[in-house]
């Protein structure tokens, strides 16, 4: 995805000067190209880091606090069931049947990954 950003932002400042003869125009694309470059970079490291789970460590937590969110018509329906691990309330994405099974002060059973590039992440394990 950097190549084609990079190719755009040469291409948007090349081949297309008619359009962004303005400064200000130059400056906004420089911006946007920061933006995606960024955006498509840590979803990159989201999903490497991710992708493989290695040796999970299983911790059973209390749920402290419940919260759907994303109920709009164009929205995606999330679950959240926030614990306390280590003086830190986190959130857990479930699916709809954990969400509607567990309560506050229930317990849930976690998995604590690294991940690929030692970045620790947190999935259900029920």
């Amino acid at each position: 995805m950097a190549v084609i950003v990079i190719a755009f932002l040469i291409l948007s400042l090349t081949i297309f000067k008619k359009i962004t003869k303005k400064v200000g125009v130059k400056i906004l694309i420089g911006l946007l190209v920061l933006i995606l470059s960024y955006g498509y970079g840590m979803a990159f490291i989201d999903v490497a880091n991710t992708s493989f789970t290695n040796n999970p460590q299983q911790i059973e937590c209390v749920i402290v606090d419940k919260k759907i969110t994303g109920t709009g018509r164009r929205q995606v329906t999330q679950y959240k069931l926030f614990v306390v691990l280590n003086g830190e309330k986190i959130d857990i994405n479930v699916d709809n049947e954990t969400y509607k099974e567990k309560e506050i002060n229930d317990t849930l059973l976690i998995n604590l990954c690294d991940g690929n590039f030692n970045i620790p992440y947190y999935e259900t394990a029920e």
